[in-house]
Formats: structure tokens, C-alpha cells, sequence
């Protein structure tokens, strides 16, 4: 296996600067997600990694040597793409002995290592079938098997799940989940979907824009997000954020009331959760503007003074229609800050509030 270091490591093409000095560590085995929106550099940093995409700058390190030079057929990876890209004219068998073909392997040791990659990715009783013979799920298995009868150092894994149906994902999520930790592979994932990196990743890479912008556990990024953008893109529903006037440094929704350590600013963004959020006999006065029933939980969209709140009710029921008047209360411990202009999260003093002071907030702006 091999631990990954990537220092400074930069991509441009052309004026567009799509990798911008990242900086990063992976450890031996550790399972690593790297998560963003499209455009922000996630396929591109893979491609550095696998040899593809030369980098315009900045060094990949594989157990302390430098293979930023090194082709990708030298580097002992292993690649999957979200396309399977199974040659349909071969059988399952040859699909996967295919790389080792190229490598110039014995063809008794070939057979072997067909056979155990093929065991443990479960298709054993396939290898004489051809591609069009799959299900989406069985093709899937097949390009994991391609990889690693090569017994590769690294995995990397390019949106592998997303051409699958939602419950084959979910099965193929724990499957590779429950091989990566069987094998002790180093593996890193490129993907756009939070529940996929969440679910399968010892640390998620939350990267925007071509450069990182936090790397954590899912545990880490959910309650604790350095940034306003990593607050917004962690979390389903999204987190409610809304920009508020401080009154002497604190800052209050309903009952609940934190405390800045810079009382100079003149407003903050606030993060809501909607899990977070939940009716009470007292709090922030609201309007129930839309009902939206998700089977276990009921997801309200709330007019407020402070702007439209989404709150999650993790009741099957609908306890509330469409223009009733409702109170919000949310736990002070849940509050989040951060710096309206520049994103940055903000440290708070959390403390009990006695009377109801949901009025004195002003609402400067609501973001989208």
C-alpha cells in the first residue's frame, strides 16, 4: 500500500487555474473522499495522482518518493471510472485479465490472480458472460475486479456508483467500503454526492474553486465547518443561513443567545441546521409556507422575520398546514457563525436567554 503526499500541487489550462496549491497527506490504507461541486478540481487532483494529468506545479510524493514525473503505468494504481468501460467483444474473464496482458504476466500465474480477484469481488460464476449480459452492478464489479488483479498501491475511484440506481448504489457503497477495509488498500474517491464521501471515507477533502477547503471526518465537517461554503454544502437538507445585525456582540434566534468574541462586527451569518430547529409553545414566530412529507420526516418551510427556515420534523406525520401560525426554538449549543463577507466560521460563547427577544433581530439578508 502507500501513503500519498501532495505538496503544492498545482493544474492550469490555459487562464483557467482548475488546481490552484493544494496541499494534502493521505495515510497508508485510509479510505479519503475527495467532495465538491463540478468544476472544483476533485477529477483533476485524481488525474495527478494517477499519472493521466501532468501538474503545472507542485509535487506527488508516493512512501516518500517523488513520482510527480511518473507515468501512470509505472505508479502501480488502479483506476475505475464512472464509465465501466468493459471491452463487450471479451468475455468477463479476459475483461479482467486484460491489464495483466499488458503487464506480460505468466499466463498460470494470470488465471490465479483472475480467479482471487474475481472471488473477492463476488462474480466468480460470471467470468464466462459477456458485458451486455451484466446488470449495471455486475459491470461495476467486473471494473473493480480489472483493478485489482493488478494488486495495485493505490485505488482511486472516479464517481464509480453514479450511472447505478439509488439501491444499488447503497449495496455497492458498503460492499466497497467492506473490501477497501478487508484489503487495507489506500483508496481515494472522487465524487460530487456528500452521502457517498460521508458514508465510505475515514476523511473527506472539501475542495471549491481548485483549492481545499477543509479536510475532516463527516463527524467534523457537520459540526464544526470552517467556512460558510463547506456549512452550506455539508448537510441534507441544507443548512438554513441568514445574515443578522449583533446587538453588543450577541447574537439571538428566539430564546437561544451566543456570544461574539468580536463584538465590532456589525453583522454575522448564522447557520441553522434544519434537524436542528423544532416547534415549541415559545420562540421565533413563523408562518408554515410549505409542507413537504418525506416519508420518516416532514420537511416545513417557515416564513420568519429572519427569513425562510427550513425545518426537519423527524415525525412521519404532518402536525402542521400551510399558513398556520407556528414558534420555532432551536438549542444555543446548535448555533454557527460565521463572517457574512469573507465565510471564515466564528468561535461563540453560548449561554442560557431568559425572555423572549426574537424581535430585536434585524435581518440585513437571507441567503440563498
Amino acid at each position: 500500500m502507500a501513503a500519498i503526499t501532495i505538496t503544492c500541487l498545482s493544474k492550469t489550462f490555459g487562464a483557467v487555474k482548475a488546481v490552484d496549491a493544494i496541499d494534502l497527506t493521505i495515510l497508508d490504507g485510509e479510505f479519503v473522499a475527495i467532495l465538491g461541486p463540478s468544476g472544483c478540481g476533485k477529477s483533476t487532483t485524481l488525474f495527478m495522482l494517477s499519472g493521466i494529468e501532468t501538474p503545472t506545479g507542485g509535487r506527488v510524493l508516493f512512501d516518500g518518493d517523488d513520482v510527480t514525473a511518473m507515468e501512470a503505468k509505472d505508479r502501480s494504481i488502479g483506476l475505475v471510472f464512472q464509465s465501466y468501460a468493459l471491452y463487450p467483444h471479451m468475455t468477463v474473464r479476459e475483461n479482467i485479465a486484460f491489464p495483466l496482458d499488458m503487464l506480460k504476466i505468466p499466463k498460470t500465474l494470470r488465471a490465479e490472480r483472475v480467479a482471487r480477484a474475481a472471488g473477492i469481488v463476488q462474480i466468480g460464476e460470471l467470468l464466462d458472460r459477456r458485458p451486455h449480459q451484466l446488470s449495471g452492478g455486475q459491470q461495476q464489479r467486473v471494473a473493480l475486479a480489472r483493478v485489482l488483479v493488478k494488486e495495485p498501491r493505490l485505488l482511486l475511484l472516479d464517481e464509480p456508483l453514479s450511472n447505478l440506481d439509488a439501491s444499488l448504489r447503497h449495496a455497492m457503497r458498503s460492499e466497497i467500503r467492506r473490501l477497501q477495509r478487508r484489503l487495507g488498500l489506500t483508496t481515494v474517491l472522487v465524487t460530487h454526492d456528500q452521502i457517498e464521501a460521508t458514508t465510505m471515507a475515514d476523511r473527506i477533502v472539501i475542495m471549491n474553486r481548485g483549492r481545499i477547503e477543509q479536510v475532516g471526518t463527516a463527524d467534523e465537517l457537520y459540526r464544526h465547518p470552517a467556512n460558510l461554503f463547506v456549512a452550506g454544502f455539508i448537510g441534507s437538507p441544507a443548512m438554513n443561513l441568514v445574515t443578522l445585525k449583533p446587538a453588543h456582540g450577541e447574537i439571538r434566534v428566539g430564546a437561544a443567545a451566543a456570544s461574539l468574541q468580536d463584538r465590532s462586527l456589525a453583522s454575522v451569518t448564522v447557520g441553522l441546521r434544519p434537524e436542528h430547529l423544532r416547534f415549541a409553545a415559545e420562540g421565533l414566530p413563523g408562518r408554515i409556507a410549505l409542507v413537504e412529507p418525506m416519508g420518516r420526516e416532514v420537511l416545513y418551510e417557515i416564513e420568519t422575520e429572519i427569513g425562510v427556515l427550513r425545518l426537519l420534523d423527524p415525525v412521519h406525520q404532518i402536525r402542521h398546514r400551510e399558513g398556520e401560525n407556528v414558534s420555532i426554538a432551536v438549542s444555543p449549543d446548535n448555533l454557527l457563525a460565521f463572517e457574512t463577507e469573507e465565510g471564515r466560521s466564528l468561535p461563540l460563547t453560548v449561554h442560557a436567554s431568559g425572555p423572549e427577544v426574537a424581535k430585536s433581530l434585524v435581518r440585513s439578508e437571507s441567503l440563498p
